[in-house]
């Protein structure tokens, strides 16, 4: 048995989701996978111990009478920041619950992985996580998730002159220690920002979807939410001139960013990135399906227009 899902970026929506429960999630190549055997003896490679996968696979043991060799296998070798520990919690719960449910429908578990996720993850102290990136993962492409209202939609890039890419810049931050070190819950102030871009986005409409994703980054750099270093790159974007905006993704946007800009400038762009030593992990031309097993890939037919789409 074999089942793959793709890298995730915190396109836009980090810290505003803590709040909202929503965030735009883009999944792209390459894709994590899980390989599982029947085995006489359990065998777990590639998998943290006392992760939140880790203590959901123990519990899913205790039911199992087979035994399993499981392979979890990280294309980016442990270099963090692209959803490797929400891959594997996704993954393992699709394993566990194809061993409990026959015939295992993957748009119908969705509510359930958050709910389960929700219970392995939920933080003592400070902000727990929303879970709305391993929502986002789970159905792949770019999708908007609102864990509130249960609704989730996935959006095509329908720009004809903006792509983008996603850097790695080599700096880490553990999600989970940062938001349990989290003071403030409220990030309201995001609201129209996030609204802005989600808009432009829906509407091909590149000005707009620029200027929201623009006031988005000044927004988190404003209330202390991006990390220096970050802040540094985004400066050395900010005068070579050759993207049309940029922002770090995800927790104070240490471990990536998302570069916007012309398609006719991506040599350029792609110089830069080389010259400042960024790592291209992915694209607006490598968005990727949703969680797949050997046959079968949950991917949500694209829309264009507000509209209802799947319930978690």
């Amino acid at each position: 048995m074999y089942w793959s899902i793709g890298s995730k970026t915190f396109f836009l929506g980090e810290y505003y989701v803590l709040s909202s429960g929503k965030g735009l999630i883009a999944a792209t190549e390459k894709r994590f996978s899980l390989k599982a055997e029947p085995s006489d003896l359990w065998e777990i490679v590639g998998l943290p111990e006392n992760s939140p996968a880790d203590r959901l696979l123990r519990d899913g043991q205790q039911a199992m009478e087979q035994p399993f060799k499981l392979q979890f296998i990280d294309p980016y070798q442990g270099a963090g920041g692209l959803g490797a520990s929400t891959a594997q919690f996704a993954l393992l719960f699709a394993f566990l619950k194809n061993r409990q449910t026959s015939p295992f429908v993957f748009r119908e578990a969705s509510s359930e992985l958050l709910k389960v996720y929700r219970s392995y993850v939920g933080a003592s102290k400070g902000v727990s996580p929303s879970g709305a990136d391993l929502i986002g993962q789970w159905y792949g492409g770019l999708t908007a998730v609102d864990t509130q209202s249960t609704q989730c939609d996935t959006l095509r890039w329908t720009f004809d002159h903006l792509d983008f890419l996603i850097v790695k810049t080599g700096n880490k931050l553990a999600t989970h220690i940062h938001l349990e070190s989290l003071k403030k819950s409220d990030f309201q102030i995001f609201e129209s920002a996030y609204n802005m871009a989600l808009m432009g986005l829906i509407e091909g409409d590149r000005e707009e979807f620029v200027e929201g994703v623009s006031k988005y980054r000044a927004l988190l750099e404003s209330e202390g939410l991006t990390d220096q270093k970050t802040r540094e790159l985004l400066k050395k974007w900010d005068e070579c001139q050759l993207t049309l905006a940029h922002k770090g993704c995800g927790a104070m946007g240490v471990d990536t960013l998302v570069l916007f800009f012309d398609p006719v400038r991506f040599e350029e762009v792609l110089n830069q990135c080389q010259k400042m030593q960024l790592a291209v992990v992915g694209s607006s031309k490598d968005i990727t399906s949703g969680i797949c097993t050997d046959n079968e890939c949950l991917q949500n037919t694209p829309i264009q227009d507000v509209e209802s789409g799947v319930t978690l």
